[in-house]
């Protein structure tokens, strides 16, 4: 999990991270990107929280959420 979780050098977007994790189906690394993202986006961690969560989070937490759950994870 801490391989799938570290990002290499030059992989800078949430979006290839996210699909690092979907693709490998570590339902463990999944929950804990998808808690991290979850807290980050949370708004408060963000600098305006009348702003709506960055395009960028959103997207990877959705995609989080329907691979953990397609991997038989119920929590919420």
């Amino acid at each position: 999990m801490v391989e799938l979780l570290t990002k290499p050098k030059g992989q800078a977007s949430e979006e290839e991270s996210s699909a690092k994790l979907v693709q490998s189906g570590n339902l463990g690394a999944i929950l804990i990107k998808l808690s991290d993202n979850e807290d980050t986006a949370s708004t408060e961690c963000l600098l305006h929280p009348e702003d709506p969560v960055p395009a960028h989070y959103a997207a990877s937490i959705a995609r989080l959420r329907k691979t953990a759950a397609a991997l038989g994870y119920t929590g919420p």
